[in-house]
């Protein structure tokens, strides 16, 4: 099976925060299958705090919270960085 992917290029600006995520993240489910999913990350990132370290922390206690810590099913690869 062949697979295409289109180039896309972004202007990064000084205070812009990048965020590099594997499906693991969300797709991390509850035991009765509800997805953490996109939108939910997204309100974590914006809501995050300016330390990269505790945005880290914070995101992932979020997906421990929702998933009430059920097993990950797949890798959680979480990447965040902020242009400076």
């Amino acid at each position: 099976m062949e697979v295409s992917y289109e180039n896309h290029t972004v202007k990064l600006e000084v205070s812009d925060r990048l965020a590099l995520y594997s499906d693991g993240i969300t797709e991390a489910a509850t035991s009765s299958g509800d997805l953490f999913g996109t939108d939910r990350l997204d309100a974590e990132l914006l809501a995050s705090p300016d330390d990269l370290k505790s945005a880290l922390k914070k995101i992932l206690a979020a997906i421990a919270e929702f998933t009430n810590n059920h097993p990950a099913t797949d890798d959680r690869t979480l990447l965040i960085a902020d242009v400076v």
